[in-house]
């Protein structure tokens, strides 16, 4: 899951109380504060190939969360089924491989307003990433972004992530416009990075929603006896386009079926001292998408 997109749904929750309004359906500011919620996006990807390789790979991912008041805890699983002769999916080249990586995140999320047009909102991040449970890359994000409301109903919003690991560094930047709300009948609209997203709501019911997420990148430790000394650190990142009908049965529920495709597809395996020794790009593939949302 792309973690900087949090505190963006995180900051415009602070705009609905000024207003009375992350790696989609319900928006973070409608489960309400100190209220419960729990999350689930699943996907699956079609047999990619392996560019400069031998062999696919089909990857499968699940992503669950539990938010309480400013606390949130996730798990995101992604499940990788290799498809190659014997030499190896990577041939020539005799890299490692895995069946599952998974991270774990704990989050501290705190918002506010500073007058009418202008709210601020701030997250802390712990993660551990890994192959198996005794191998991890443990880290932190920091997050923060200001959200100023404009005319016609528009607002801005503009940040930095910070992310930090004994492996590696990266800021990444948040920036956007948004207009209208995802619960509410007609036009949605999300411009900006790293999601950008269009949603048509024909009633309570049912709505449609499209549009392109970027900068999903992923690190993680791989298990000691699955590498040689040189391969340790996997890093993974695509960019995907999304369609998702989501219905909504009740106040308390809502899910989403759709289509997802995946491009800008990459593997990249580190060496500890974090010199690149291969990378591999992935065919551009089509995927299902699962989403759903409960709040108690």
């Amino acid at each position: 899951m792309n973690r900087a997109g949090c505190i963006i749904a995180a900051g415009l929750m602070v705009i609905s109380l000024a207003q009375a309004q992350e790696p989609m359906p319900i928006d973070f500011d409608e489960t309400g504060a100190g209220g419960l919620s729990f999350d689930m996006n699943a996907s699956f990807l079609k047999g990619a190939t392996i560019k400069g390789g031998s062999g696919k790979v089909e990857v499968s991912s699940l992503d669950v969360a539990w938010s309480w008041s400013f606390l949130s805890l996730e798990y995101q699983g992604k499940s990788y089924n290799w498809e190659s002769a014997s030499e190896g999916p990577f041939f020539p080249v005799p890299e490692p491989l895995w069946n599952t990586l998974n991270t774990v995140w704990l989050t501290a999320g705190y918002s506010n307003s500073i007058d009418r047009s202008l709210q601020y909102s701030a997250d802390v991040d712990v993660f551990a990433s890994f192959e198996r449970e005794h191998f991890g890359l443990v880290g932190y994000e920091v997050e923060g972004a200001l959200f100023y409301s404009l005319p016609a109903g528009w607002r801005a919003y503009g940040g930095m992530a910070l992310h930090y690991s004994p492996f590696q560094t990266d800021v990444y930047p948040m920036l956007g416009l948004r207009r209208g709300v995802d619960s509410e009948p007609g036009w949605a609209v999300v411009l900006g990075i790293p999601e950008t997203k269009v949603q048509y709501r024909v009633n309570s019911r049912y709505a449609l929603a499209a549009g392109v997420s970027v900068l999903n990148v992923d690190y993680y430790l791989l298990a000691m006896d699955n590498v040689d000394e040189h391969d340790r650190y996997l890093e993974t990142s695509d960019n995907r386009l999304f369609l998702v009908l989501n219905v909504t049965p009740s106040k308390k529920l809502q899910v989403g079926v759709g289509l997802q495709y995946t491009v800008d597809n990459e593997l990249m395996f580190y060496s500890e001292n974090r010199q690149n020794l291969n990378s591999y790009r992935l065919s551009n593939v089509p995927g299902l998408l699962l989403q759903a949302q409960y709040r108690y």
